[in-house]
Parts: C-alpha cells; structure tokens; sequence
C-alpha cells in the first residue's frame, strides 16, 4: 500500500512539475499575416508565403515580414516576441525556479505581438532605394 502511494506521488508531481506556458500555449504561436492589397508574395523569416497567411512562429525569436515590389522596393514590419505576465506570475506562485528554467528555455513564458499583422505593399513604381520601416513606438 505504501509502495502505491509513492508512486501515486510520484506520478503527480511528474504530471505537475510540466511549465505552465508550456503546457497552456506550448512554443509556438499562430500569426495571421494578411497585406494591402491582398493576394502578396511576402517572405516571414525569408521563407516565402502568399497572403493571407497563418503561420507557426517560435515564441522564443522575434520575427521579420517583408513585402517587395517587382524594382526591389521594401516594406518591413516585426513580429516581437515578449514575455506573457499572466505565465510569469503563475509561474511564480507554483514552482518558480522549475518553471521560469523551462519556460524561458523553451520561449513559452512568451508571446508574440502582433498576433495578427496586415503589412502595405511598396508602391509598384518605388525602386530599390525605396524602404518603408515600421514608426517608433
């Protein structure tokens, strides 16, 4: 009965021990990525897409859309990752120096920002001069 019960134990605290990022949105987030007009090839982390697009970006990095025109113009937008408070803090109230090492090794204690971006397309006569960045916050 006592061998039971330590296993028992020991199955909970396993199941337990898991982050909380990890468990509740795991690694990787979602993006949707649209452009005006629709219908743009863009690139996401220079892997080529056609809007509109979700794609599945690790938490841990921040990320970088580009929209070209047929002479090389650019338009760049991020995609930022940072840290999600609400994992932060309950990680904090369970088991704070298992859970941040797991988190923050694996990129879920965050989240990326937008969570949705729609990107504007360069003007079609813009040259390779032409370099349209995102404003200051």
């Amino acid at each position: 009965m006592k061998s039971r019960a330590v296993t028992l134990l020991a199955i909970a605290l396993i199941a337990t021990s898991t982050s909380c990022g990890l468990v509740t949105h795991g690694t990787k987030q979602t993006v949707f990525i649209d452009s005006m007009p629709t219908g743009a090839s863009i690139e996401v982390d220079g892997t080529p897409t056609t809007t509109p697009a979700w794609v599945r970006l690790s938490r841990r990095n921040s990320h970088a859309v580009l929209a070209r025109n047929a002479q090389g113009a650019i338009v760049w937008r991020p995609i930022l990752t940072q840290t999600d408070w609400t994992v932060f803090v309950f990680d904090l109230v369970t088991v704070p120096v298992v859970f941040h090492v797991i988190d923050v090794a694996c990129g879920s204690l965050n989240r990326l920002e937008p969570a949705s971006l729609t990107i504007p397309l360069p003007p079609p006569d813009a040259g390779p001069e032409y370099r349209s960045l995102p404003k200051a916050p």
